[in-house]
């Protein structure tokens, strides 16, 4: 379960750092103010918390339909 869970977090995190690059500086011409690495190493924290989240509401509940309900009700909040 660890290494599907790296794996979505690095297709994430790259994803993300291509959009930014490709799409917001390169094809909309927009300049970004602040910190890349620091945009970066908080998009690293944040997937990292919701992903340990997730793993611990999946180890509250018995099947996936209660895993769902509970995720909507955690977003919800």
């Amino acid at each position: 379960m660890l290494a599907k869970i790296w794996a979505n977090g690095v297709v994430v995190v790259l994803v993300t750092m291509l959009c930014l690059l490709i799409v917001i500086r390169w094809w909309l011409e927009v300049s970004v103010a602040g910190s890349l690495l620091l945009f970066l190493l908080g998009t690293v924290l944040y997937v990292q918390a919701v992903s340990a989240l997730g793993i611990f509401l999946a180890t509250l509940v018995r099947s996936m339909p209660q895993f769902g309900l509970l995720i909507f009700r955690c977003s919800s909040s």
